[in-house]
């Protein structure tokens, strides 16, 4: 058995490493030394990277169909952090997002997520039903921006809550984004990081 310490994660990644590593061991490359050299993979066109959007670190991942979103929803867990969910229906997306009802949103219940991209009210009509938290923003920035807005009102409720003085400081690390989005709208996100 090889271990498989991947920095790419999910199981989807680990699945594809390990037919990579089989691949490569029938044309004569060592199965050990084929998986150190995927080890330090940290991205595939620009999938998986970490960004700092206005001072707020994100992480794209990319979901093409119902089973993608289904494997990015496995990576991103059963975290309570904030999440931005975004689809497109350019030709590359395919024109019609009816599979969206095919997508297993309920697994973000307990986070606030922000629909967003060309089609973000579907998304946000399936986020509803899914009874998920959400609001819309029109560009990740924006997304951003409502995400921290959302925070800071959650904080300063949690502050006054627990009796502490308007203003007074916790913990203000701020948790890293998990941006998923289908094919057009990762690629325009990976613009605007670029910029």
């Amino acid at each position: 058995m090889i271990d498989v310490p991947l920095a790419l994660p999910g199981r989807a990644n680990r699945a594809n490493a390990a037919m990579a590593a089989a691949a490569a061991e029938l044309f004569g490359v060592d199965p050990v030394t084929a998986v150190a050299a995927m080890a330090d993979v940290g991205d595939v066109a620009g999938r998986y990277r970490t960004e700092t959007v206005n001072g707020q670190p994100v992480r794209l991942l990319l979901a093409k169909n119902p089973a993608g979103w289904q494997e990015a929803l496995e990576m991103v867990g059963d975290s309570s952090a904030p999440a931005v969910v975004s689809i497109n229906a350019r030709i590359a997306d395919g024109r019609d997002p009816s599979w969206l009802w095919d997508v297993p949103f309920e697994r973000l219940q307990g986070r606030f997520v922000v629909a967003a991209g060309e089609r973000r009210h579907d998304l946000a009509v399936r986020l509803a039903y899914a009874e998920v938290e959400h609001a819309c923003a029109q560009s990740l920035s924006d997304a951003v921006a409502q995400v921290r807005a959302h925070q800071q009102a959650h904080q300063q409720a949690h502050r006054h809550d627990a009796g502490n003085p308007p203003g007074a400081t916790g913990d203000n690390v701020e948790p890293t984004i998990d941006v998923i989005g289908n094919y057009t709208a990762l690629q325009d996100y990976r613009i605007e990081v670029d910029r």
